[in-house]
């Protein structure tokens, strides 16, 4: 099987937007642990996160909010069949995540097929925004994500990402946590 990572248009039409990016959880990530730098995990009820039907967390959506001229989408194909994606923005000054900096990236959105999940296409995404920050001039690459989706904060601790920023009680109505990680570039 060949998996090829290229750069696309980015639309809010695009059929990266097809691929759905949710997951069920049965825990969260101890914030004190983390801040440590150390994965452990609470128990918790059931909880379905959808992020696609979260209104402000679309991110087709969110394309309209934005200049999105410094911004890539990275797709990934595997045999000419589409696995999964992401998207990367830079040198955004209204977007929150840059800080206002010309040195730093933020991994905005990334998906993997559900019958692809844990094939290394998520590793291969990453390296790919990761030298696409690069290559625009990023020193950092930011990706934000909660305590409750414990696979994506182990998958950027095993990519050798740290944490920035721990935000309690960031999102209004929501019993989550907001995790910025950091990936020095």
């Amino acid at each position: 099987m060949i998996l090829t990572i290229e750069s696309e248009p980015l639309l809010a039409s695009s059929p990266h937007f097809t691929i759905p990016i949710r997951f069920e959880t049965r825990e969260r990530i101890g914030l004190r642990a983390l801040a440590a730098g150390r994965i452990e995990t609470i128990a918790m009820p059931l909880r379905l996160k959808n992020y696609d039907a979260i209104p402000d967390s679309n991110m087709a959506e969110t394309l309209s909010q934005f200049n999105t001229s410094n911004w890539a989408l990275l797709a990934a194909h595997r045999d000419g069949t589409r696995v999964g994606g992401a998207i990367v923005a830079f040198d955004t000054p209204a977007m929150d995540l840059l800080e206002g900096r010309s040195d730093i990236a933020t991994l905005l959105d990334i998906r993997v097929a559900p019958s692809a999940q844990g094939t290394g296409i998520g590793r291969r995404l990453f390296a790919a925004a990761e030298a696409w920050s690069r290559q625009v001039g990023a020193k950092i690459l930011t990706i934000e994500t909660q305590d409750i989706n414990v696979s994506a904060c182990r998958f950027y601790h095993a990519a050798g990402c740290t944490v920035r920023t721990i935000r309690e009680h960031a999102y209004p109505g929501l019993d989550e946590h907001q995790i910025i990680w950091q990936r020095v570039l």
